[in-house]
């Protein structure tokens, strides 16, 4: 073998042992750098469950202060279910209407005039109570509902606490409500969507206030 064959042989040699070690280093590099995959099936829903557990739990846990607004507001006050709540002290009730177990009471603020697409609409908040008849209650239906129309991005569902127990709170295009289930009733606390921002802001505040007050005693 002469000298040039054994300097070509000697660099084909060393070229394949270069290329060798290179792809060794890409691979492993390319292992290290790979996402570690999950399951959205089995591990999503577990810690979302998690987060709403942990949510609700601190809710209920933290004693609300009254704001120096809503120390004045007025106290409606329910004897059969008994139960309490504020509203705003400039606002007016009708009286609780009653139809088969069914009540209806509706909270307004008489100085204003609301309309959705066109209709004359409540400028205030409806607290409506429904019989629970089967396990089937409003509750659950109004949370099978709402849980399709979140699947298309069209709502929001929250779990919170109402007097030291779970809620839902649900905003979608037409309205923001919390429902929950009680001394036998199903609850449901309502502000219409009004398609103004500034009266939203009002009245689902009340929806809110309404619930993080409302008491069983």
């Amino acid at each position: 073998m002469n000298q040039k064959t054994l300097f070509l042989t000697v660099s084909l040699i060393a070229l394949l042992a270069i290329s060798g070690i290179f792809w060794s280093m890409q691979k492993r590099q390319m292992a290290s750098n790979k996402p570690v995959t999950i399951d959205p099936v089995a591990e999503t829903p577990v810690q979302k469950q998690e987060q709403i557990k942990q949510l609700s739990q601190a809710r209920c846990d933290v004693v609300k202060n009254d704001s120096e607004a809503q120390k004045n507001w007025k106290v409606y006050s329910n004897e059969s279910p008994k139960f309490s709540f504020r509203y705003p002290e400039t606002w007016s009730k009708n009286f609780p209407e009653r139809n088969d177990g069914e009540i209806s009471i509706a909270l307004y603020d008489p100085k204003m005039s609301c309309s959705v697409e066109g209709s004359s609409a409540l400028c205030g908040v409806s607290v409506s109570l429904y019989p629970i008849v089967s396990e089937a209650s409003v509750n659950v239906k109004y949370l099978q509902r709402m849980r399709e129309v979140e699947q298309v991005g069209q709502a929001e569902i929250k779990k919170i606490c109402v007097a030291g127990k779970e809620a839902i709170e649900i905003t979608d295009y037409l309205r923001h409500e919390i429902i929950f289930d009680r001394e036998g009733y199903s609850f449901i606390v309502t502000a219409n969507n009004l398609g103004s921002e500034n009266q939203n802001k009002k009245f689902w505040s009340v929806v809110d206030s309404i619930g993080s007050d409302l008491r069983f005693e």
